[in-house]
């Protein structure tokens, strides 16, 4: 009911355009992912042509953007991840047009921006929420796309495979998160996008949960969380 709710009142919003706030478009990326997954899941639950119509309508004005804001690439990451599952959870209903422009903005706009590089690459090498938020959007993108593009998916999975392990290092040893609860929260959403989409489509987590501090930093969250039910956050 609530998932029905959600789609609903989506139909009444105007559709997504390419709005950036000062140097982001994450704003855009972060409305697109909860609107595409919501049209998505519920219309395999309902079957209501109207939300199919809205999700397509959606996904086509996101994918003729003329980029997906790469100088912050978060935007791109968010914006890879809201395509990404649009097409993996409704891949089969949406039109075979829309598919292939979707995946080619998969490809264009996220894939290759995303192994080139470019200053705008900077989250390979660091050990916070951008390295785990990037790499995982553009893991699933790779997936969803892995058989008409399969070199540079690979490219961009070994990537992502190769470079995650320095942003689960914080979590040790006992999964305390330096970034703060919702930090936390951000980062570890998107690795458990990536491992679940890893574990489904490929069969294995790459040992990512076998890290020191990744599973007990469950516990971190829920520790600081006070009785008024607000955080004690810091960063």
């Amino acid at each position: 009911q609530l998932l029905e709710q959600k789609a609903d009142a989506l139909l009444k919003l105007e559709i997504l355009t390419y709005e950036k706030h000062g140097r982001r478009l994450l704003g855009v990326s972060r409305e697109a992912l909860n609107r595409i997954t919501t049209l998505a899941l519920a219309y395999r639950l309902k079957k209501d042509e109207r939300y199919l119509q809205q999700l397509e309508r959606e996904m086509r004005s996101v994918c003729t953007f003329k980029d997906w804001n790469p100088s912050h690439f978060l935007d791109v990451a968010e914006m890879a991840c809201a395509v990404a599952l649009g097409l993996d959870w409704a891949g089969e209903y949406i039109s075979p047009e829309l598919s292939g422009m979707a995946k080619n903005a998969l490809v264009e706009k996220a894939l290759k921006p995303g192994i080139a590089a470019s200053a705008n690459n900077f989250w390979k090498g660091v050990d916070h929420n951008w390295n785990l938020v990037c790499n995982g959007g553009l893991a699933m993108a790779a997936l969803v796309v892995f058989e008409d593009e399969p070199e540079l998916s690979s490219a961009i999975l070994h990537q992502a495979v190769e470079t995650i392990p320095l942003a689960l290092h914080p979590f040790a040893p006992s999964g305390v998160y330096p970034e703060g609860v919702s930090y936390w929260s951000y980062a570890t959403a998107y690795l458990t996008l990536t491992i679940s989409a890893f574990e489904s489509a490929l069969g294995t987590d790459f040992g990512f949960t076998d890290y020191p501090g990744i599973m007990e930093s469950s516990n971190f969250s829920m520790l600081m969380a006070g009785p008024s039910g607000s955080y004690y956050n810091y960063f």
